[in-house]
C-alpha cells in the first residue's frame, strides 16, 4: 500500500497539475474570444463585453501563474501567441471599419517589418520565435487594449466613426504609434544582444548595463 508520503505527493502532483491548467485554460480563451470578434457587430455591446473579456483573461492568466508558482516557458509562448492574435484581429477589424489615414496604416506597416526582423533573428538566433514582456512591450499592450476601447465608446456617441482619426484622436494614435514602434526597436535589440533567450528581459539598455 502507499505511505502517507505517497499519497500527499500525489495529491501535491494533481493541484500542481490543476494549477497550472487553470492559466492555459485562460490563454485558450482570450484565443477564443479573439476569433469571436469578427462575427460580432462593431460597434456593439457584445462586441464590447467579448473584447473586455479577452483582455481580462490576459491579465488573469499571468497573474494566476505567477502566484501559484506554474509559470513556465510553454505558458510564455503561448501567452505571446495569444496576444499576437488578439493584436492583428483587432488591427484588421479596426482598419476595415474606420478609414485609417495612410500615415497610419504606414506606421503600422513599419512596426510589422521590425517585429517580423525579430522574428527572423531570433528563429536563427534561438530556434524560437522570440516574444519577449519588455517594459515597453507591456505598456504597448495597455495601449492597444483601451484605444479601441476609447473608439468604439466615440462611435457610439457619435455615431460617425470616420471622426476619430481627427483632433484630439489622431494624438492618441500618435502616441500609440511611436510606443508600438519604440517596444519593437527595444524588442529587437534585445533580441540581438542577448546571449540567450530571456523573455522576461525588461529592456535593451539592461542588457547593456549587465554585460
Amino acid at each position: 500500500m502507499p505511505s502517507k508520503d505517497d499519497e500527499q505527493a500525489a495529491i501535491s502532483g494533481r493541484r500542481r497539475r490543476t494549477a497550472m491548467l487553470v492559466p492555459h485554460m485562460l490563454t485558450t480563451m482570450r484565443i477564443l474570444c479573439t476569433l469571436a470578434l469578427p462575427f460580432l457587430p462593431l460597434p456593439s455591446v457584445a462586441f464590447i463585453i467579448v473584447y473586455v473579456m479577452a483582455g481580462l483573461s490576459d491579465v488573469l492568466d499571468g497573474t494566476l501563474a505567477r502566484r501559484w508558482h506554474v509559470s513556465s516557458s510553454f505558458g510564455a509562448s503561448y501567452d505571446s501567441i495569444a496576444d499576437t492574435v488578439f493584436t492583428l484581429v483587432c488591427i484588421w477589424l479596426f482598419l476595415s471599419y474606420l478609414l485609417w489615414p495612410v500615415w497610419l496604416i504606414a506606421a503600422l506597416a513599419c512596426i510589422c517589418v521590425i517585429k517580423s526582423l525579430t522574428a527572423i533573428i531570433g528563429w536563427r538566433k534561438y530556434r524560437l520565435i522570440p516574444f519577449v514582456h519588455s517594459t515597453l512591450n507591456k505598456i504597448t499592450g495597455i495601449l492597444v487594449f483601451f484605444t479601441p476601447m476609447l473608439i468604439i465608446a466615440a462611435a457610439l456617441v457619435a455615431a460617425a466613426p470616420e471622426h476619430i482619426t481627427n483632433g484630439p484622436s489622431t494624438l492618441i494614435l500618435v502616441g500609440l504609434c511611436l510606443f508600438a514602434a519604440a517596444a519593437a526597436v527595444d524588442e529587437l535589440v534585445i533580441t540581438l544582444l542577448s546571449p540567450s533567450f530571456d523573455a522576461n528581459r525588461r529592456s535593451s539598455l539592461h542588457i547593456r548595463r549587465s554585460v
